[in-house]
């Protein structure tokens, strides 16, 4: 499985054409000898396609930048190579002759670019029970989870991943026979939510009392395991899932 995300680094220097070959280099490369300077940017989550970055830059005494124009590089990481370059421009921000002059910042910079992929999947590999990072889409998965930075930062750390996938904020690429395989993470993912992991904090007294007043429904999730034991290799192994509905056919 691999979850998407995007890493954004952005070079921004003068225009002048003395930094103009350091493209080709890293980022790392393209910021020495030029001053240094604040880079207040207006947008922080990005995803695929295009994305529209604003941003100011500050002197070292506070006083804004608002030359024409600026360079924007874009990679995977500051001592990586750019792929991206495009130009910022300055653009003015309120309303024409209303609010304009009573700004503090009368404009900013504005830049845009496409990233063509995600910049990060993390694969949970079950077989060999790790979890890496990779550049690269993985071969060989049983299904893919697409999803936004900002929405896989929020199901984190406000630990809400039970809204995950009712929201639709996300996209699940499926191989075909490894259904079981999204249930079981997505149920993984909803008892470590629910604070079962580690197991061993089952073993306490609160929860152990609390679910022996629930013995039934313990017996019917045992009842149920068994089934899907049973019925792993029949074509459609999921069927014991789905409840059974009957109807007098005879009519009153």
């Amino acid at each position: 499985m691999a979850l998407a995300g995007l890493l954004f680094v952005a070079g921004c220097g003068s225009a002048s054409s003395d930094h103009s070959s350091g493209v080709n280099g890293t980022l790392e490369g393209l910021a020495q000898g030029l001053k240094t300077v604040a880079l207040t940017p207006g947008d922080a989550d990005f995803s695929p396609g295009p994305i529209r970055y604003s941003f100011l830059v500050v002197a070292r005494d506070g006083r804004l930048i608002s030359r024409p124009k600026a360079d924007v590089w874009l990679a995977r990481g500051y001592k990586q190579k750019p792929f991206q370059h495009a130009t910022a421009r300055l653009e003015t921000i309120g309303v024409p002759g209303e609010s304009e002059s009573s700004l503090p910042v009368p404009s900013i910079y504005v830049a845009h670019l496409r990233a063509p992929g995600p910049g990060t999947y993390w694969v949970l590999d079950f077989d060999r029970r790790e979890i890496y990072e990779t550049s690269d889409v993985p071969g060989h998965l049983a299904f893919r989870i697409d999803v936004h930075a900002a929405v896989l930062k929020d199901c984190i750390q406000k630990r809400m991943f039970a809204t995950w996938t009712p929201s639709k904020r996300l996209a699940v690429y499926l191989e075909k026979g490894h259904l079981r395989d999204l249930f079981v993470f997505l149920q993984f993912v909803d008892m470590h939510e629910y604070g079962y992991f580690p197991l061993r904090k089952m073993l306490r007294w609160r929860f152990v009392s609390r679910w022996a007043a629930r013995y039934r429904e313990i017996g019917q999730y045992v009842a149920l395991l068994w089934r899907l034991v049973r019925t792993r290799h029949d074509a459609r192994p999921l069927k014991v899932l789905v409840p059974k509905i009957s109807a007098d056919e005879s009519g009153p």
